[in-house]
């Protein structure tokens, strides 16, 4: 029993140096042994089939920067023009066009994917695929992003995108995510679980007109730096739920057209929100068609300046609970309620101190709750002519 316990521990530390390691509960894999083989050489990207193909390869071969070579990628030959740099140029709002080798090709590009068993480790990734109107696959499985921080409009405007692999994601050390996947219209599924948002702080539009996606999982994210979450979910037509528990909204300051146009959505919790820095949340819920309910009792909204058109077109809306809403310092109250033609019953509380004829609130609706009061919107507006907005 003795031999068979040391045999076992002497396989166990086998298996151990040779760095076989479970991931996930999938099947074993041998990594550690690969490593420095997965980065050796330089990095290379290289246009093929008349610019409709992006590689990423690695090669101990050095070539000069856009010249047209063949070289071998997993046992297949292919020849193109070849660009390096890619995991040294930084790209920015005011350069992108020009660091980034492939942009001028981003029209006619249809897939891209890495060699096997190689490593690619970008400092930036801003726009990196922005534009690519046509790609229908991309594959980072050789991505190690940890020491990126930029990945605003990574995939903007990939309309036609309909397989993404980016599970090799490093997200720890990433600021920005706005517009990140703007526009990835033809994605129906995104599975974000393994993000790291801890220091991102910007995510405004991440996920503006991915029209087709019904599945959506952001459990894991942790917002509680971010401060603008303007646009993220807008014209997210095809989500029918969307679970944002998890979510801390304690620094965030901009909220305007976060949920506009998710015209699928039946039912919205946000009770874990909190709002006491938000200071725009103009047209937050614009045409939530299906939505029948909102309670949003526990915003704070002190601090609101602008909510014009925050509910409009609601159509389905019949009862809101705004019962916390502080309205002192709102400038911009227009078409708060304009085209809610279901709605029945409004929830005011004592902070509800300024509105506007404008506000297009069907008749008869009003509710204060703590003083009893249920007037129409005009008489609101003729009664307490000092607390309307002009």
């Amino acid at each position: 029993m003795k031999r068979l316990v040391t045999i076992l521990s002497a396989f166990l530390i086998c298996i151990s140096l040779l760095g076989f390691k479970a991931i996930d509960g999938e099947e074993t894999i041998q990594e550690s042994a690969q490593e420095s083989v997965k980065a050796t050489g330089n990095a290379y990207v290289i246009l093929v089939n008349r610019e409709t193909e992006l590689i990423f390869f690695r090669s101990t071969a050095t070539y000069t920067n856009g010249s047209v070579s063949t070289v071998t990628i997993d046992g297949t030959e292919y020849t193109g023009p070849i660009y390096s740099g890619i995991e040294t140029f930084e790209s920015s709002s005011s350069n992108y066009w020009n660091v980034i080798p492939w942009y001028s090709f981003r029209s006619y590009i249809e897939k891209v994917w890495t060699a096997s068993n190689q490593t690619f480790r970008p400092i930036s990734m801003h726009r990196w695929f922005l534009g690519f109107e046509n790609v229908t696959s991309i594959d980072l499985a050789g991505f190690d992003t940890s020491a990126v921080k930029d990945m605003s409009f990574l995939f903007s405007g990939c309309k036609s995108l309909a397989s993404l692999y980016i599970r090799s994601f490093n997200t720890a050390n990433v600021t920005d995510m706005s517009y990140m996947f703007d526009n990835c219209s033809s994605l129906t599924s995104l599975d974000l679980s393994r993000f790291n948002t801890n220091k991102v702080s910007n995510m405004e539009y991440m996920f503006q007109e991915c029209s087709s996606l019904e599945s959506l999982n952001i459990n894991s994210f942790n917002t509680a730096n971010v401060t603008n979450m303007a646009g993220m979910f807008g014209n997210c037509s095809s989500l029918k739920s969307l679970n944002l528990n998890n979510f801390n909204t304690a620094n965030v300051t901009d909220m305007h057209r976060m949920f506009e146009y998710c015209s699928s959505l039946t039912s919205l919790d946000l009770s874990s929100f909190n709002t006491k820095k938000v200071t725009d949340m103009s047209s937050m819920f614009n045409s939530c068609g299906l939505l029948t309910s909102l309670d949003l009792s526990s915003f704070d909204t002190a601090a609101l300046n602008e909510m014009s058109s925050m509910f409009n077109r609601c159509k389905n809306l019949k009862t809101l609970d705004i019962i916390n809403f502080n309205t002192a310092n709102v400038w911009n109250m227009m078409s708060v309620f304009n085209d809610c033609v279901s709605l029945a019953k409004v929830k005011l509380g004592s902070v509800f101190t300024k509105w506007i004829h404008s506000s297009y609130l069907p008749a008869g609706n009003w509710e204060n709750i703590e003083r009893g009061l249920i007037k129409t919107e005009k008489e609101l507006y003729n009664d307490y002519p000092s607390r309307a907005l002009k």
